[in-house]
């Protein structure tokens, strides 16, 4: 029986097959398993040029530069520049530039410039423990694809060899992925392997790579080489690549001072309940009985010292009360709570048996969690997922007045500047693979009183490519200097979970208008709506926008899911989904948009500030905890043409998902999820401030 290339029908389902589990967040997962792969020449994981059916790990991202490229039907010298990123155990997703010039104008020269993305999702296991299977697409886009194919592959590991075989369909000219093809991968050693690889029509690769094992550096990130010969090209292709962890956090909460603490100070009697706990006499907090006022005088001096502001505790009956606002751990507010639970567990009292902790913003309570000191103190020092009996997430309170003394650190008043990096840019396209506008954005915000905020954004240049000069192709959309954003904010809570924000004044330079927004949250739900009107005179570029939004938040494997709705910026009408990949501090996102064409692509959000930042004085000068960058594509278009920004909401800096819901971490699921990170934080910046 001859083997033929997958037709149209299948080419369909194995397209869906991907899409779905990218954007569904591949939610049937058992049975995935993580091995030493990286990325192969062509940008999907895999050998030198096939994939194989090994998926990215996932919560790592792979970043790969290699000088092979394809072109009409050979391999010649170019430039490849691939990014990959394990989303989702046995999901990946992978960008792509690709080019054999980097500087020429591609109307005016002869050339290949692509921007592509690429997806694998790496089957559960069902036929046997050494069997992998993995279905993938490559080079999702419109009818510019330079590198289009789709592919089912199966691994079978026989160590040390690992045989790959697969079935494709793609309109190479050279015959990659069309058909059969098939790789064998022998591993000399745990960081060499040597590979022979068929891939259609007669072509053959040899080659060798070494992995990620062989070059560690110091924070846990891998360096990996490969270099091969195929039987179109005279010279020898090769790679560099680095793979490294999206969260951090993870290595600091494996490491070894952590677990000193855990195994010097945990005892627990076999049998015996939880509050049943001996700790060493090094910790002389859990061993003192103290007086409540004690106990409230040393919290605040912890608490100011660690820079937080509108501190009020005070006690009643047998539960000890504590309000603060944070601005000094801006990368996550769980690391602000975390701090307080801990430091509040610390001392003991037969008089205060829970504690109720409400975090405030801007003076308004937006998150409030009880505990009982003494099984929180359980889950600090003894290793172990926070036990739901041992605190208790309450609605927060918008008209709640404990506040009955002068609060410690007042907030008010206290100017706040964001400085950070701006950027617009294109990439892959005719007129050149990176052209940018590149500015310095510094974000002013001045709280006034109760939910009251006034904000100021300005720009200034620093350099931008000849593209974005003014009269050029890109000029229009420079980063101009001056004055981009001056706007009034006012946040108003409404009880029952619902919060309302409206804003005004001077948006994206030349418009002038009002944004109302609101916002309700429980559990994993989430809701969102905008309705906003822009006026810009000179041109008379009205904007009518309206939006509404449903999150959903999966905490076995920190995604969100998120659709929205509505009229949008540019006014076009249609609807965006996206999913949203938590990895620490780091955000990994996907999306497909469907308004008056469909484009998909990926995005990263990342803190660019310390994870403790300054305390505030006169005024508090940091970085951006939310810094974003994203690429896209069209997809089933008749060619690639520019994305000109559908789908696109008006989002000022001062939002309620940012300033008030911890980028939208505020919840119970996502503490679930992320509890010891509750025990990192505390053991890094907590219990030093009362030792």
């Amino acid at each position: 029986m001859q083997l033929r290339p997958l037709d149209g029908n299948w080419l369909a389902i194995l397209k869906g097959l991907c899409l779905g589990g990218l954007c569904l967040g591949g939610l049937w997962l058992p049975g995935i398993s993580y091995s030493d792969t990286q990325l192969s020449f062509q940008g999907y994981s895999g050998g030198l040029s096939n994939p194989s059916a090994y998926s990215l790990n996932w919560g790592e991202a792979h970043i790969l530069y290699s000088n092979q490229l394809e072109l009409d039907d050979t391999y010649v010298d170019g430039y490849n520049a691939l990014i990959g990123f394990g989303i989702l155990p046995g999901l990946e997703i992978n960008g792509r530039i690709a080019t054999d010039n980097l500087r020429d104008n591609l109307f005016e020269t002869a050339g290949v410039r692509d921007l592509s993305l690429n997806v694998k999702w790496q089957l559960p296991r069902f036929i046997h423990d050494s069997v992998d299977i993995a279905i993938g697409v490559q080079d999702l886009g419109g009818e510019a694809n330079f590198f289009d194919a789709e592919y089912a592959v199966a691994s079978w590991a026989l160590e040390p060899i690992t045989l790959h075989m697969g079935l494709g369909k793609s309109d190479s000219d050279l015959g990659r992925l069309d058909g059969v093809f098939a790789s064998v991968e022998y591993k000399v050693h745990d960081y060499l392997n040597l590979l022979a690889e068929y891939n259609g029509e007669d072509s053959q690769a040899f080659g060798v790579q070494l992995s990620n094992s062989l070059f560690t550096l110091p924070i846990n990130w891998h360096v990996s080489l490969a270099g091969f010969n195929t039987s179109e090209a005279e010279n020898p292709f090769f790679s560099v690549g680095l793979s490294l962890p999206l969260d951090n956090k993870l290595l600091r909460r494996n490491s070894t001072h952590l677990a000193h603490y855990i195994d010097q100070a945990c005892y627990k009697e076999s049998g015996a309940k939880a509050n049943v706990l001996e700790f060493d006499d090094n910790f002389s907090h859990d061993r003192k009985t103290l007086h409540t006022s004690v106990i409230i005088y040393k919290l605040k001096q912890a608490l100011v010292k660690l820079g937080f502001e509108n501190i009020d505790i005070f006690s009643s009956k047998s539960t000890l009360y504590i309000s603060i606002e944070n601005n000094i751990f801006n990368h996550n507010e769980m690391d602000a709570i975390g701090v307080v639970m801990g430091l509040a567990s610390m001392f003991h009292s037969k008089q205060l048996i829970t504690t109720e902790i409400t975090l405030t913003n801007f003076d308004i309570p937006v998150f409030v969690i009880s505990m009982d000191n003494l099984q929180y103190r359980y889950f600090l020092y003894c290793d172990g997922p926070l036990d739901k009996k041992s605190y208790t997430i309450h609605r927060s309170n918008p008209h709640q007045k404990f506040f009955r003394r002068p609060l410690l650190g007042d907030y008010s008043f206290v100017p706040r500047m964001m400085l950070y990096p701006a950027i617009n840019s294109t990439i892959a396209t005719e007129f050149g693979v990176f052209d940018y506008s590149l500015a310095l954005r510094a974000n002013i915000q001045l709280p006034l009183w109760r939910g009251n905020v006034m904000e100021a954004v300005l720009d200034s240049e620093i350099d931008r490519t000849e593209d974005y000069e003014a009269g050029n192709v890109f000029g229009e959309s420079r980063i101009r200097n001056g004055l981009r954003n001056l706007l009034w904010h006012q946040t108003v809570p409404l009880g029952h979970h619902l919060f309302v924000q409206l804003s005004a004044g001077k948006f994206r330079r030349d418009f002038l208008g009002v944004l109302g927004s609101g916002y309700w949250q429980r559990g994993a739900h989430r809701f969102n709506v905008k309705a906003a009107v822009f006026e810009e005179s000179s041109i008379e570029d009205d904007k009518e926008i309206a939006t509404g939004s449903y999150r959903y938040y999966w905490p076995q494997y920190q995604v969100a899911t998120e659709i929205t709705a509505g009229k949008f910026w540019a006014q076009d009408s249609g609807f965006k989904l996206e999913t949203h990949h938590y990895f620490g501090d780091v955000v990994v996102s996907t999306f497909y948009a469907n308004t008056e064409y469909e484009l998909i692509g990926i995005g990263i959000t990342l803190p660019l500030t310390p994870r403790r930042d300054s305390r505030p004085g006169r005024i508090q000068l940091r970085g951006s905890e939310s810094w974003q960058y994203h690429i896209s594509t069209r997809i089933n278009s008749p060619a690639n043409l520019l994305d000109i920004g559908i789908a696109n909401e008006p989002v000022p800096s001062h939002n309620l998902e940012r300033s008030y819901f911890n980028r939208d971490r505020l919840h119970e699921p996502y503490l679930i999820s992320n509890s010891s990170s509750l025990r990192e934080s505390f053991f890094t910046f907590g219990k030093s401030t009362i030792e």
